[in-house]
């Protein structure tokens, strides 16, 4: 679950409202249990709600704000990483070509 955790909730925010069924097909290989059970778990954190359809009692499922926010401290705590990440590598690449061409 915690590895599709950002995927099922870019793919609501994307196609919102979403059906049961559209998730466990996207992502569950149309495991519709599975799909439910998950679903679930991301309703008791508060990160996407639910609507029941008027007809066989369907859920759609929508995002919550703080859903939203989950996404965007997400791509937050990334940015925080790659980029030191990023400059260290380019800074070690500069730095043994600077060694390298000192030698020679």
């Amino acid at each position: 679950m915690k590895s599709n955790k950002k995927q099922i909730i870019k793919f609501i925010l994307k196609n919102e409202p979403v059906l049961t069924q559209t998730i466990a097909d996207k992502f569950y290989k149309s495991d519709y249990y599975k799909a439910h059970v998950d679903l679930k778990l991301l309703q008791q954190d508060d990160l996407i709600m639910t609507h029941e359809g008027t007809s066989d009692n369907i859920e759609f499922f929508e995002l919550t704000i703080k859903g939203k926010e989950y996404l965007n401290v997400f791509k937050e705590k990334t940015f925080r990483f790659y980029l030191p990440l990023v400059i260290s590598i380019f800074s070690l690449i500069v730095s043994t070509i600077a060694l390298l061409t000192q030698f020679h």
